[in-house]
């Protein structure tokens, strides 16, 4: 068995007790996650129609924003991802 300095018998630190206590005014971690999901994709909703329908350019909005053109474009492309923004190229009749 290891000693101390001292010729002591070294032991173990004790371990915090593990516990599942609840803790008033916290918020699960997945609901904080959907807030901030939700958030963003708001975001990415606010971008796509500052673009397309209020026909702002690319700096115009990271200007508004306080954010660089290239997240303003990154955005955008996360805007497609997410469904929220659809491109449709119709053929002439």
């Amino acid at each position: 068995m290891p000693v101390t300095i001292e010729g002591k018998p070294r032991t173990a630190r004790p371990k915090p007790a593990k516990t599942n206590a609840f803790i008033p005014n916290r918020q699960p971690a997945t609901d904080i996650l959907a807030r901030m999901k939700s958030a963003q994709l708001n975001r990415l909703y606010s971008v796509a129609k500052m673009y397309y329908e209020d026909h702002l350019n690319q700096n115009e909005i990271a200007r508004r924003l306080g954010v660089s053109r290239t997240s303003i474009s990154r955005m955008l492309t996360d805007a497609q991802k997410h469904g929220i923004l659809t491109i449709t190229v119709n053929p002439p009749l």
